[in-house]
């Protein structure tokens, strides 16, 4: 019998309002932080550009009247959303401890697993 890898889905990320309103949350933090930023190489400027793109994909999402709107996330869009988690993360724990801080906690962690790639799909295997 030989093993073969079954064809691998494309990894997706459903944003709902929910996710949506926290990853924009996520983004200003991110955005007040980089924004500060006096200086203007262009790995700044770079940051900059892509976290606008995030934004304006966010933005487009949570106005969108479809019932599904389809979006992507190149690389460098996925690190500024994990980067800007990451950062509301260390501010929601600063928080008192609530039933809101924990479930934003968990939405927090889905999406970073989305922007980081780490989705836990197992990989299928099919036997002859």
């Amino acid at each position: 019998m030989s093993r073969k890898k079954s064809q691998q889905r494309p990894r997706c990320f459903i944003f709902t309002p929910e996710t949506i309103k926290l990853t924009q949350e996520a983004m200003h933090i991110f955005a007040q932080g980089l924004l500060k930023l006096e200086r203007q190489d262009e790995k700044t400027v770079f940051a900059r550009e892509t976290m606008q793109q995030v934004k304006s994909k966010l933005d487009t999402l949570g106005t969108s009247v479809d019932v599904i709107a389809l979006t992507t996330f190149d690389y460098n869009e996925k690190i500024v959303i994990a980067t800007a988690i990451q950062i509301y993360t260390v501010h929601l724990l600063a928080t008192p401890l609530s039933v809101q801080r924990q479930r934003k906690l968990q939405l927090c962690q889905q999406i970073k697993h989305f922007a980081l790639d780490l989705m836990t799909e197992p990989v299928r295997t099919t036997h002859d």
